[in-house]
């Protein structure tokens, strides 16, 4: 099942000023509540990453990781995702890592789902 996106330019300019930021050595992700019951995800990779193979890389593993952890996460967000230059080299399993200790932070992973 395809899960929700931000995708316009206003979208991500309400989170990043609304929202609350959380950040680790690989990704930076800003929490909105947006009066929904599912999660809309954004995600933002710049070009200090490098190329578009490299971005495209790690927009990839972004979204895989939240496909494997949005059944853990609590509904009604707005959530923006930050790749930083680290996560270019990472695996699938360490970006999920990342994004999972990101959420617990953010106190959105629903009740009993930060068990690993």
């Amino acid at each position: 099942m395809q899960f929700q996106t931000l995708r316009r330019r206003w979208q991500f300019e309400r989170v990043y000023r609304e929202g609350r930021k959380f950040w680790n050595d690989v990704f930076v992700i800003y929490v909105l509540p947006n009066g929904l019951n599912e999660n809309r995800l954004g995600i933002a990779v710049t070009k200090k990453l490098g190329k578009a193979v490299k971005r495209n890389r790690v927009k990839r593993l972004i979204r895989e990781s939240y496909r494997l952890l949005r059944d853990r996460l609590k509904g009604g967000y707005d959530i923006v995702v930050v790749g930083r230059a680290p996560a270019t080299a990472m695996k699938c399993q360490q970006t999920q890592a990342a994004m999972l200790d990101l959420f617990k932070r953010a106190g959105i992973l629903k009740r009993g789902a930060d068990d690993d």
